[in-house]
């Protein structure tokens, strides 16, 4: 998912897409403008395993680093921990990498897109229902937002929602961010890693490599929502 954020945005901030669909179009389109990764602000709302290795990505491209997640601490020096506000504000890239949860419902709405700054570029690789897609198309056709990718949506299976999807300034995958070997394996043994066996009189993991032990010795694993923390409380109208 990292690696498809990075690319999303190198995408965006050098018109990629739009270029190739002119070819293929028959037409020959005409070269605007970029802008570079480096020396540019890279503002992560949520700071799981994703957007630690995407902080760390950004750091190697020259980007300077936001962060913000009431959840979780930021252990690396080069990226600053801060408060959501200030990732809107500051960022040139927000990408949305916060839990999904009744408290994170809408999280980019109107309030949250007024705060960026103009023309910046947003990135949902998360979930669908972070955002308010009006909001989101407000946003785009007036002029606050230079662009979006995303890989999910409110569509069935997390897909991009189709009319959205169509937006000239919108680049849609369908939900293939982590459709890769590593990444389905690293799904796996995740879970994996919470599965506990009950055998009667005592739970046990039947993928660790230690022996069961009594009951009154194991706690419950707590959710995957409690171990990576993500979840924000939504911008105030």
């Amino acid at each position: 998912v990292s690696e498809w954020t990075i690319g999303a945005m190198i995408d965006l901030a050098r018109n990629i897409t739009a270029s190739t669909e002119a070819y293929h179009a028959g037409s020959v389109p005409v070269a605007p403008m970029g802008r570079e990764l480096r020396g540019s602000t890279l503002g992560l709302i949520g700071f799981g395993q994703i957007s630690r290795t995407l902080g760390k990505m950004a750091l190697a491209f020259g980007m300077h680093v936001l962060a913000c997640d009431p959840y979780a601490k930021v252990d690396d020096p080069a990226i600053v921990q801060t408060d959501l506000n200030t990732v809107l504000r500051e960022g040139d890239f927000v990408v949305c990498l916060a839990v999904a949860s009744e408290e994170t419902e809408n999280l980019m709405n109107d309030a949250a897109f007024g705060q960026m700054k103009p023309g910046a570029l947003f990135i949902n690789p998360s979930r669908g229902n972070l955002v308010d897609e009006a909001a989101l198309l407000r946003a785009l056709d007036g002029g606050r937002l230079a662009g979006c990718a995303m890989d999910v949506g409110r569509a069935p299976d997390q897909m991009p929602t189709p009319a959205l999807a169509r937006h000239p300034k919108i680049i849609a995958t369908p939900h293939l961010a982590g459709l890769t070997p590593a990444a389905i394996e690293h799904q796996a043994r995740l879970r994996r890693s919470h599965i506990r066996i009950h055998d009667g009189n005592r739970w046990w993991e039947p993928f660790s490599v230690a022996a069961p032990v009594s009951i009154s010795r194991v706690t419950d694993p707590a959710p995957p929502s409690q171990l990576h923390r993500d979840a924000l409380p939504a911008v105030p109208h």
